[in-house]
């Protein structure tokens, strides 16, 4: 199920202990990109990868699901000030272009933070 999905959608989740893990897989060049702007972290004293705040919000607007706008909100919400709006835009722009619905949904959900 988990292989299909990957396939299907370009993400999976699981679970580590009682924590949601969402795991994207490679299937866009964009993620080339990505690649360079993971950081380390640790969970469950374990050293794992996870991606700049920005570049999963991007994700979740390229997705375009409304569990993924959901989630962008939620990011927007806990990360505030911290996150590069207008980098999460240009991104988003280059990758889908201006007249996209998914640049209108990151700018309704940016103007209302």
């Amino acid at each position: 199920m988990l292989w299909r999905q990957a396939q299907e959608e370009g993400q999976f989740r699981g679970r580590v202990a009682d924590i949601r893990v969402d795991v994207f897989v490679p299937t866009v060049p964009f993620y080339k990109e990505l690649k360079r702007r993971v950081r380390n972290a640790v969970l469950l004293g374990r050293p794992i990868k996870i991606l700049a705040a920005e570049d999963l919000l991007v994700l979740k607007l390229m997705f375009f699901r409304r569990k993924d706008l959901a989630d962008a909100e939620a990011v927007l919400r806990d990360q505030g000030s911290a996150l590069d709006q207008r980098k999460i835009r240009a991104r988003l722009v280059k990758l889908v272009g201006e007249e996209d619905d998914r640049v209108r949904a990151w700018d309704q959900l940016a103007s209302e933070r």
